[in-house]
């Protein structure tokens, strides 16, 4: 490496623009620390798509639950129908 004309110190230089002997090593920390940055957001989205997913999974369960009542209800709904039914029928049938 050769020292830029009328300094004293040597540095680095590319291209003829002398470089901070300090840059590589911020360099290298930047990228270390969007590494880091990158590595957090993909964490962060992972944990968000499992929420959304576990979100879903019980608002299905909840919707299953609820179609069952429902379907029981109107079972139960028959069965008494039904029976006022038949048990109207009887009594009528006595009634003569």
């Amino acid at each position: 490496m050769t020292p830029i004309p009328g300094s004293s110190s040597f540095a680095p230089i590319a291209d003829n623009v002398q470089m901070d002997v300090d840059s590589d090593s911020e360099a290298e920390q930047a990228a270390r620390e969007f590494a880091q940055a990158q590595e957090r957001l993909r964490i962060a989205n992972e944990a968000r798509e499992r929420r959304r997913e576990e979100r879903k999974r019980l608002m299905e369960e909840e919707a299953r639950r609820v179609a069952e009542r429902e379907a029981e209800e109107l079972l139960e709904m028959e069965r008494q129908f039904q029976l006022q039914v038949s048990t109207g029928v009887l009594r009528n049938w006595t009634w003569y």
